[in-house]
């Protein structure tokens, strides 16, 4: 899955965030947007290992200028769901 193109389809499992959230941790904003997974490495979310395996990916936008955060040592890259992922087709 590495170096794949990936479209995020849902986030944390679902279209739109439960409850009212601090806008610079609304990444369902970033439905619909494309990106690349970084690495092979997988994690599992400590408060939902539920919702399975994460992959590091990072967007071709600027979270910041978003107004969104990133803990990431790589720029505009999230800890995304597999669940929540689409793989685009590279032609």
């Amino acid at each position: 899955m590495i170096n794949s193109k990936v479209k995020l389809v849902s986030f944390m499992g679902s279209l739109n965030p439960v409850d009212q959230i601090d806008p610079q941790y609304d990444y369902w904003r970033l439905i619909g947007l494309d990106g690349v997974v970084l690495t092979d490495e997988k994690k599992k979310h400590p408060f939902y290992p539920n919702l399975g395996n994460r992959v590091l990916v990072a967007f071709q936008i600027s979270l910041a200028e978003m107004g969104l955060l990133s803990h990431n040592k790589t720029p505009n890259s999230l800890w995304i769901h597999i669940l929540d992922l689409r793989e685009l087709d590279c032609l």
